[in-house]
């Protein structure tokens, strides 16, 4: 279909949550009937894993300056016993109907580099497996199955800093809803729409067009948009219950290989789909942790954090960016 944005910036992988500012879990009442997705067999609450998780040093400005929307990146594991007992400590709150709903970016983003992390250090991959319980070396190596995917499918790294706004997405609750919806219509798998809304702009986080002049949430080509569309391109639900329309035109649900090779031409793209789904249909309540990564971009010289409110109004190099925005230094 066309290279996505999210992916060529490999960012998958968020944010400031458009939930409710309450305390009530992530995914409460995301069905009208105060039922919740999310698990009920982790009991850490979302405070002591924060402050149990070791941290680390990392530069001063990545420290010391906030982000346009006030917040901080959290320190990478220098370890792979760090980087075990920190999948182990969120995952486990990110996944508690205990963990308010105003805890969950930082745990998300946490979450987020501490994969990326581990993804970067293949050494600690076996020590990693070993502190872990079985059903989170399941979860590991999915995710660093998918990173491998989405850094062999982007292997050559930009050099500049494309013309992109982060903008906050859609409430989780109302994501889920379309994403059920058109799988009611369409018998694609919600956990297949979720992925590729995650993969393409980082579930509506990335606003500008792709290099192929794809537009929207799920990153349609004029041209498809035409053939598959109904209303806005950049409306949420619009694009999630198309990119399922054009999904059934590409061989699904009965072929989602060559219905996900359709939507992007690569096969790492599909790995990567598909591992996300998997995690999502093996636990639901997975989706709270991703919808809460970040936005991050592959350069050369390292990787960017781009959070809600950063504005690039024009492509820039890298250093032309960073000295504008300093918070953004490399990981």
């Amino acid at each position: 279909m066309r290279i996505s944005l999210y992916a060529a910036a490999l960012g998958v992988t968020v944010v400031l949550a458009g939930c409710a500012s309450d305390d009530r879990p992530a995914l409460e009442q995301a069905d009208g009937t105060g039922s919740t997705v999310t698990s009920a067999k982790a009991a850490a609450s979302t405070e002591a894993a924060v402050e149990s998780i070791p941290t680390t040093e990392v530069t001063r400005a990545n420290r010391s300056i906030p982000a346009p929307n006030g917040r901080r990146r959290p320190a990478p594991p220098r370890t792979a016993a760090a980087a075990a007992k920190a999948v182990e400590r969120t995952e486990s709150a990110l996944l508690s109907p205990d963990t308010a709903v105003r805890r969950l970016p930082d745990l998300g983003h946490l979450n987020q580099v501490i994969y990326r992390t581990a993804a970067a250090h293949p050494q600690w991959h076996d020590k990693i497996r070993s502190i872990l319980p079985p059903d989170l070396v399941t979860v590991f190596n999915t995710h660093m199955a998918i990173r491998s995917s989405l850094t062999t499918l982007h292997s050559e790294l930009p050099t500049s800093v494309p013309a992109w706004q982060i903008i906050e997405p859609e409430p989780i609750h109302d994501l889920l809803k379309y994403y059920t919806e058109a799988e009611a219509q369409s018998g694609i798998e919600w956990e297949y729409l979720a992925a590729i809304n995650l993969i393409e702009t980082g579930m509506g986080r990335i606003d500008g067009l792709s290099s192929a002049g794809a537009q929207g949430p799920m990153q349609f080509i004029p041209t498809t948009w035409d053939e598959v569309g109904e209303g806005d391109v950049h409306d949420p639900h619009d694009a999630i219950a198309a990119a399922a329309r054009y999904l059934v035109q590409r061989g699904g649900p009965s072929d989602m290989d060559a219905a996900l090779w359709g939507y992007n031409n690569s096969d790492y793209y599909v790995e990567a789909v598909k591992g996300h789904a998997a995690l999502l249909r093996a636990e639901p309540g997975a989706l709270v942790g991703i919808y809460n990564w970040e936005i991050y971009f592959s350069t050369p010289d390292g990787l960017l954090w781009l959070p809600v409110g950063m504005l690039n109004a024009e492509a820039s190099t890298v250093d032309e960016y960073l000295s504008a925005n300093p918070w953004s230094a490399p990981l």
